[in-house]
């Protein structure tokens, strides 16, 4: 099973890597974090607000769905998807 990381989409991915470049922990802890777990419902409230922090997202913008994590997920189907592209 992919760790939080590998199913993380793209675009934020994207973000998290330009902000490791200018700042040297907090982007890199999140990260860290994310590939040592495999659900978003293991993520701790301190690796939720940094991840809308260092994605650029805003916490009040947070819907009861985010608490899922299928908005910044690839879902199973679009990995298979991917992979058939590859």
């Amino acid at each position: 099973m992919k760790n939080i990381w590998e199913r993380l989409r793209p675009e934020y991915k994207q973000i998290i890597r330009k902000y490791q470049e200018e700042y040297k922990v907090g982007p890199q802890r999140l990260e860290t974090s994310l590939r040592s777990i495999m659900f978003w419902g293991e993520l701790s409230v301190e690796d939720f607000r940094d991840f809308y922090t260092w994605t650029d997202l805003n916490l009040i913008d947070i819907t009861w769905e985010d608490t899922f994590g299928s908005r910044f997920l690839i879902e199973e189907k679009e990995n298979k998807i991917e992979k058939l592209d590859v």
